[in-house]
């Protein structure tokens, strides 16, 4: 214990400190208040932006290089098991790493699989296998490393302002939306390889703004205070030194299952992935095949691309008012009736007559999906303790979107074999079926506003460790 007559700290000891310092807005009155969330948010606004514009073109890229809609359905295969078999893993390096090193390691990875596809396309050697390779590695860098970021969040922002950081990251999302579709459409038309460029350029600015970023972001920390001997803390376990030297597969499938316990125990959360993971795979399916199929019918993607403005329109709409909704309207209403809406998005699609149809409805979505995602992603935020957040994150995201990486493949084989029309009918089964699973969920429904979350949560348990 030191004491009045302590020496004073070194210039060394002075810098160590500055590097492992947390941000001085401890407790920021706003979200824009924190300089580590305006860093933390600026990072993920330019690393999706890039990452938009290159997941737009993607598969247009693949469909103009094969010349087929079943061979970019196989590239997208290859693409979703990557993503898939990243997941699980990603959330336990979550939990072991530091994340703000790992948000850096996936940005200049990210880089290098991006010169990769240039050289590829401007070379003219790029096929079916050594587009599927890439894209098999490249997402599954992503799936890897990505939950990092996310699990951030609790520790940027304290808990008050929780819902208003993923309304704000709704809003992001929204704009992103905005402007990839249209941007990747024009880069397309300059060369194929032009996307990838924008992606190079916004992995590279997202690595500046992350070593902006001062707090502490191992996992057991928040916002850089002590971990109190808190599980998960590397200083404070005494197994966790050797623990990561030997058995390292048994401690991860046991930090797996303490995660899988935990979401188990929880019925509403359970409830959450289940019709996530059916919506998910419905909505990208048809989101892909209209996509996809247009192209085959030689639209251009600039076109395409403004489907995906309509959608960001909404979406920046209502993600303006997200926060006032989901504090005033109770979240089980809310969670319920954007799954209805989506699920009749859905099933009316194919039988639009053509692009502005497609578009008004898109933007309609749009409206509803930042408040629907706050409250989800919000409330789960909430209930998942700090030392979880990476392995909860990923768990969820593995069941709520698996079935839905493999929706790009699903739409090229299904264009190709059964025809556009068809393609797009089969995949309002998934999202009907979501819909009405969430509305016979009588724990979901009861879900109050946000201000009402805590106490909701303690009284039924779900803050429990």
């Amino acid at each position: 214990m030191s004491n009045t007559a302590d020496a004073p700290a070194t210039v060394t000891d002075q810098v160590a400190d500055q590097d492992r310092a947390p941000a001085p807005e401890r407790e920021p009155s706003t979200i824009w208040a924190s300089r580590e969330y305006r860093a933390w948010f600026t990072g993920d606004l330019l690393q999706d932006l890039g990452a938009g514009i290159a997941m737009f073109a993607f598969p247009l890229v693949c469909l103009a290089v094969t010349g087929s809609p079943v061979h970019a359905g196989t590239v997208g295969f290859f693409q979703g098991a990557g993503t898939l078999l990243g997941i699980l893993p990603g959330g336990v390096l979550a939990d072991r790493h530091n994340r703000r090193t790992l948000r850096l390691v996936s940005s200049g990875l990210g880089v290098l699989a991006q010169l990769a596809l240039v050289a590829l396309l401007l070379t003219g050697t790029a096929n079916v296998a050594n587009l599927a390779a890439l894209a098999f590695l490249d997402r599954l860098r992503n799936s890897l490393l990505s939950p990092a970021s996310n699990s951030m969040l609790k520790q940027v922002v304290p808990g008050p302002l929780l819902p208003n950081a993923v309304a704000a990251n709704q809003g992001r999302d929204a704009a992103v939306t905005l402007a990839t579709g249209p941007a990747g459409g024009a880069l397309l038309a300059i060369h194929l390889y032009v996307p990838a460029l924008a992606q190079i350029i916004g992995q590279l600015a997202s690595m500046v703004a992350t070593l902006r970023m001062r707090g502490d972001y191992r996992p057991g920390r928040s916002g850089g205070d002590e971990c109190s001997g808190r599980a998960g803390c590397p200083e404070n376990s005494e197994n966790s030194a050797s623990s990561i030297r030997t058995g390292r597969l048994s401690r991860a499938l046991a930090e797996f299952n303490e995660s899988l316990r935990w979401i188990w125990d929880r019925t509403a959360v359970r409830v959450f992935l289940i019709c996530a993971c059916l919506l998910n795979l419905g909505w990208a399916g048809m989101m892909m095949s209209v996509t996809l199929g247009l192209a085959d019918r030689g639209v251009e993607p600039a076109l395409i691309g403004l489907l995906a403005t309509a959608l960001g329109c909404g979406a920046l709409a209502g993600a303006v008012v997200a926060a006032k909704v989901v504090a005033r309207v109770p979240s089980g209403v809310l969670i319920v009736a954007g799954f209805l809406m989506c699920a009749g998005v859905v099933a009316l699609v194919p039988f639009l007559p053509g692009l502005g149809w497609i578009g008004a409805v898109y933007a309609l979505m749009g409206l509803i999906i930042p408040a629907v995602n706050a409250a989800v992603m919000g409330l789960v935020t909430l209930m998942t303790p700090n030392e979880l957040m990476g392995r909860v994150g990923s768990v969820s995201q593995f069941f709520s979107s698996g079935a839905a990486a493999f929706a790009p493949a699903l739409a090229g084989w299904g264009i190709g074999t059964l025809g556009w029309e068809l393609t797009q009918s089969a995949f309002a089964l998934p999202t009907a079926l979501a819909a009405f699973a969430m509305l016979a969920s009588a724990q979901v429904r009861r879900i109050p506003a946000s201000p009402q979350w805590e106490s909701y949560l303690e009284e039924s348990g779900s803050l429990r460790p």
